[in-house]
């Protein structure tokens, strides 16, 4: 499994013309998706619109690796929801609210953009707050949520375990 994961890394790794990597490298990246491909696909969904992909590969260059893969996994998710309210702290309960709607949706029917800022926008504390907003939460969270035009622009996940690290989060 190791090496198709390695020629998946090596053909996401071609369209990013920033990340020029050694051998060394990509095999860092095959330790640390731990048999994952899901690992490896989130990653460069995220690093796709970074403006600084290098940087942003950086930690998991050096990081250190757990035997657990799913804690690599829920790592990467950690690091996808910090970038996502870097210098935007004050919408962290926000991105928590659309991210609770997301996860209690997608169980039955996920919802669109519309309705999600719909359920929104008489509360108080998001006054101001409107579909543009959710859709950039969304945008924002581009690497492992994503608006599905088949089925009216329902917000879904990449991966349903991107549901579950939100679940545990909100219950822990």
């Amino acid at each position: 499994i190791d090496t198709d994961i390695r020629c998946f890394i090596v053909s996401k790794l071609k369209p990013i013309q920033e990340l020029q990597l050694s051998d060394n490298d990509v095999d860092r990246l095959v330790t640390q998706a731990a048999g994952l491909f899901i690992w490896c696909s989130t990653l460069f969904k995220y690093l796709e619109k970074s403006w600084n992909p290098m940087h942003e590969l950086q930690p998991f260059l050096s990081g250190s690796v757990s035997p657990k893969p799913l804690e690599q996994l829920y790592a990467l998710y950690e690091k996808i929801l910090d970038s996502a309210l870097e210098n935007r702290e004050q919408y962290k309960s926000f991105l928590q609210t659309v991210l609770s709607m997301v996860c209690v949706s997608a169980a039955n029917r996920p919802l669109p953009v519309s309705a999600i800022a719909d359920f929104i926008r008489d509360h108080p504390q998001y006054e101001g707050h409107n579909a543009t907003s959710v859709k950039k939460c969304i945008e924002a969270l581009h690497a492992v949520l994503y608006e599905d035009a088949q089925m009216q622009d329902a917000v879904r996940a990449h991966h349903p375990s991107f549901l579950d690290y939100i679940r545990d989060k909100l219950t822990s």
